[in-house]
């Protein structure tokens, strides 16, 4: 059940390239909980726009999440990272064992970000 505010995280998990650790989680879809209400909280706080859809491309996504204070890396190699993020997941879903497993994946981020915004 998704419960707006509510901590998904189940402890420290590997390290990430700055030494911090990553958070951890039981499942992909506590992850996107966690996601999905912190996009919520740049959205009332007015760091992001109240239309999510005006956010069009890796450049401008890039920027919001710089101007949350999410990364200290330049907008530029962040944006990179998402396109090449993307490339590979576009990769993945023509692969036929992980086409399934990833469509599942996206759905579910999609579902609740839709079911967030009732």
């Amino acid at each position: 059940m998704y419960v707006p505010g509510a901590l998904y995280q189940v402890g420290a998990g590997s390290l990430a390239d700055n030494g911090q650790p990553i958070a951890k989680y039981n499942s992909i879809e506590d992850s996107t909980k966690e996601v999905i209400d912190w996009i919520y909280r740049r959205v009332a706080d007015g760091k992001f726009p109240k239309d999510l859809t005006t956010i069009t491309n890796p450049n401008q996504y890039a920027e919001l999440l710089k101007n949350a204070g999410y990364y200290g890396d330049t907008v530029s190699n962040y944006a990179a990272g998402l396109r090449k993020f993307f490339a590979n997941v576009v990769q993945e879903l023509e692969k036929p064992p992980v086409k399934l497993f990833t469509l599942v994946a996206l759905g579910l981020a999609f579902y609740w970000l839709y079911k967030r915004k009732k």
